[in-house]
């Protein structure tokens, strides 16, 4: 979540292609992943976002659109719709 939430707050996130992370960031929504373990790809990475100020400000618009789709009330109507769907459908 730390990763969401910096992206919410407008921080890019530089993390590494370790456990679920991949499944909610990538490189093209406001972060940089880079592979775990890896010192000098983090350093590069690091360098690039703080080095850049046209890229890191890319960054910031991108964390900020991708992480409001995790807005937790539309995603709870989301939810809520898909399971009334489901239960018409059972009863039909």
């Amino acid at each position: 979540m730390v990763n969401l939430q910096s992206m919410a707050c407008g921080t890019p996130v530089v993390s590494t292609y370790s456990g679920a992370i991949p499944e909610y960031i990538c490189d093209r929504n406001g972060c940089l992943l880079v592979a775990e373990k890896n010192s000098d790809e983090i350093y590069r990475a690091i360098k690039k976002m703080i080095g850049d100020r046209v890229f890191y400000a890319r960054q910031v618009e991108k964390a900020k659109q991708w992480v409001k789709r995790y807005e937790v009330q539309e995603n709870i109507i989301g939810i809520e719709k898909i399971l009334i769907k489901l239960i018409y459908e059972t009863q039909s």
